[in-house]
């Protein structure tokens, strides 16, 4: 039915500023029970907001007759990622250093336990993109520590392994960005990355973890936005297809969900000369079932009505993909469990510190013990936690006489990495070391 159209667009729900949640947990009723909207994509909030959102746009489902709406957010790095009060864990990069299959899918569970009763349906992640770019660094701003590593091979059972954790909790899981977004130097939040490498390219390293993804029955794959010129998509390979239909659904045999990246990012926009409508409806037709964070949703929801009543073809495509949303809520409770006690989030906890623990590596050779005095540099794109570093520490103390700590992050600016390289030339003994 047309009136379903509204269901592919999944809107933002912003709850980072307390000022402000209010407003947008109004707003998120309003496009449920007006519109229709199939889901939301949340960023920020405490526990309790968030359980708090999560209870109303199901409610004002259930009151306007509605399809139940999904509730989806960024937790690479666990539910503490975006929730204050929930469980922070390693980044990716951390699970492929300690390369454990059982770390992996704990770190999967332990994500979903926690999304499920703060209400959100879809974790997305993990990030399947291999660090193709030598260590996914400087020249990689995007992906980075996302990764779970070089090796695709190792990326494909880590990824797997995570997505049975998730999807053994109940949740669903979403692997991303297909076909890969390991190998660019440009950031698809701010342009349209160029990945020129040939197919056989990704047919050995990108699309191996996709694969196994979808073996393991991934519930949602992600598109990039990311031109891959070699896979049919000279443009972004969200809008082509090539990529989404002929490659990941006939080719892979995938019969998930498929979402666009951010339909507000520079990469997708910049294809249809910022005109977000006719960009989404481009992921449409070339396959798409949930049209991600456009800028405008009522727009959006507005466009699609149109054109699928002049358009048979996107009328069939709107009810095909309607069909994956209620095959993906079927397994979904309707009823948002309590919050977790004391004794499971210190468990939690317990095992976020093993996972880091797992992951400690001495990058260059090292000594049983060092005597001189030692820089130890910790690389971290994510400081906000204040005592990320501390784990490091201690085990850098336990091999090492002195030790002077110097935290460093993607953020930092020229001046602060400049100190770090002074530092180290005043004779002290450099060991950097990543978490």
């Amino acid at each position: 039915m047309l009136s379903n159209a509204a269901r592919l667009v999944f809107a933002r729900l912003d709850l980072r500023d307390p000022a402000g949640r209010g407003a947008a947990v109004d707003e998120a009723v309003r496009l449920v029970r007006d519109l229709g909207v199939g889901g939301f994509v949340v960023f920020g909030g405490d526990v309790a907001s968030l359980r708090s959102a999560a209870q109303a746009v199901r409610a004002a489902a259930r009151a306007a007759d509605r399809p139940r709406p999904i509730l989806s957010s960024d937790l690479e790095c666990g539910a503490g990622q975006q929730v204050s009060g929930a469980t922070s864990l390693p980044s990716a990069r951390a699970l492929g250093a300690a390369g454990s299959l059982d770390l992996a899918r704990e770190a999967g569970r332990v994500t979903a336990v926690e999304a499920q009763a703060l209400g959100i349906d879809l974790v997305l992640a993990p990030v399947l993109d291999v660090a193709v770019e030598p260590g996914a660094g400087p020249r990689n701003p995007i992906i980075a520590t996302r990764s779970l590593g070089t090796d695709p091979e190792q990326v494909a059972r880590l990824g797997a392994a995570f997505i049975q954790g998730v999807q053994g909790a109940g949740v669903l899981a979403c692997g991303k960005h297909f076909p890969g977004h390991g190998a660019t130097a440009a950031d698809s939040h701010l342009e349209l990355p160029l990945d020129d490498r040939p197919r056989a390219a990704f047919e050995a390293s990108d699309l191996v973890p996709f694969v196994a993804a979808v073996d393991a029955g991934v519930a949602a794959i992600m598109t990039a936005h990311v031109a891959v010129p070699a896979l049919g998509a000279a443009g972004p390979a969200s809008l082509e297809p090539a990529v989404v239909t002929s490659l990941l659904r006939e080719q892979m045999g995938f019969s998930g969900l498929v979402l666009t990246d951010a339909l507000d990012m520079r990469g997708a926009l910049d294809a249809g000369d910022g005109d977000a409508t006719a960009v989404a409806l481009r992921a449409l037709r070339a396959g798409a079932d949930v049209l991600l964070h456009p800028p405008d949703p009522v727009a959006l929801v507005t466009a699609l009505l149109e054109v699928a009543a002049a358009d048979s073809a996107v009328a069939r495509r709107i009810e095909e993909s309607c069909a994956r949303l209620d095959a993906a809520c079927d397994g979904l409770s309707d009823d948002l469990p309590p919050w977790l006690d004391v004794a499971t989030l210190e468990r939690h906890e317990d095992q976020a510190f093993q996972m880091a623990s797992a992951a400690l590596t001495w990058q260059g050779p090292a000594p049983g013990r060092i005597e001189d005095p030692v820089l130890l540099i910790l690389d971290d794109d994510d400081r906000e936690g204040g005592d990320a570093g501390l784990e490091l520490l201690v085990a850098a103390r336990e091999r090492c006489g002195a030790v002077r700590v110097f935290e460093t992050a993607a953020g930092d600016d020229h001046q602060r990495r400049q100190a770090v390289v002074l530092a180290a030339g005043k004779g002290e003994r450099l060991y950097p070391l990543t978490s």
